[in-house]
């Protein structure tokens, strides 16, 4: 049997080292990484490459991650593909109200998170 293609995740973070640290990450898990710094840089990747699964910031300069997941979702490839919200906002009740509203896999509170919770969370979502 052949190995399985390998899985694409595209981080979507406008903090450099945050998006190094979680792309470096997911890479030594054996994923192909595509790395965007707003919104704007992550929806066209998205849309050129159609990765598996999206893990993206919410606030970011140029576009903010909801806009741009709104704007994946309008697209036939992205109303299905995962994504996984990482932040720093607090409002419990916007996060439930998001996850519904945008059909996110999962989301992260940035304070509370950590490196291999997110990993662990993408092979789950990705079932590998």
């Amino acid at each position: 049997m052949g190995k399985s293609p390998q899985k694409t995740v595209l981080i979507v973070e406008d903090e450099p080292h945050v998006l190094k640290m979680i792309s470096s990450k997911l890479y030594h898990e054996g994923l192909g990484v595509l790395e965007a710094k707003n919104g704007e840089e992550g929806l066209k990747l998205a849309v050129q490459n159609h990765p598996d699964l999206i893990v993206s910031d919410i606030v970011m300069p140029k576009m903010d991650g909801l806009t741009m997941i709104k704007k994946i979702r309008q697209n036939g490839w992205g109303k299905t593909v995962p994504i996984i919200l990482i932040t720093n906002l607090k409002e419990e009740n916007s996060f439930k109200k998001n996850i519904e509203e945008h059909n996110l896999s999962f989301y992260f509170n940035k304070p509370n998170w950590k490196l291999q919770d997110v990993a662990n969370k993408v092979k789950e979502v990705l079932k590998i």
